[in-house]
């Protein structure tokens, strides 16, 4: 109803490798870790180191030939607030030029895989309308974010001006 067209079948199910997108994530402490140190702040950086080691640690029991349990049954969340904050903290620190944008955008990928996985082993038993619903449910933390994302851009503001005061007069 909102983009004028009613949805008359669910889309097709897709195969995704979510072991894959976990254990990509969990690289991403080893691959770019250095990088989510440098572009996000203190408490979002640990916050998405344990995530990634709780990434490693599931793909870890899933895979273990002694007892196997399946992705299905894993319990790795990307919390909504959490991907909200690193968002904004990436764009934070790209207009801060904290990194190179292409080491950016890279250390992104694995976040990016983290939160697909989580996505979709959130949303594997929901139908199609339940899953929309819990998509909004990411809009919303977005728009809760907000004042988070607000508040860092006017510290970066704060800093940069600072940091362009210019001495209006050189002894000598």
């Amino acid at each position: 109803p909102v983009y004028g067209f009613e949805r008359i079948v669910d889309p097709p199910p897709l195969d995704v490798d979510v072991g894959r997108l976990l254990d990509e994530f969990g690289n991403g402490r080893v691959t770019v870790g250095d990088e989510w140190r440098q572009a996000l702040t203190a408490e979002n950086a640990e916050t998405v180191e344990r995530l990634s080691a709780d990434a490693h640690r599931a793909v870890d029991e899933a895979t273990r030939a002694d007892t196997p349990s399946g992705l299905e049954q894993s319990d790795f969340h990307f919390p909504d607030e959490t991907w909200a904050r690193v968002i904004y903290d990436m764009a934070v620190a790209h207009s801060a030029r904290t990194l190179d944008t292409q080491r950016l955008v890279t250390s992104l990928i694995p976040l990016y895989f983290g939160r697909v996985a989580s996505l979709i082993l959130e949303t594997r038993e929901l139908t199609t309308d339940q899953a929309e619903a819990f998509i909004e449910r990411q809009a919303v933390a977005f728009e809760l974010a907000k004042p988070y994302l607000v508040q860092r851009w006017r510290t970066l503001d704060t800093a940069g001006a600072q940091r362009q005061v210019v001495p209006t007069s050189v002894a000598g």
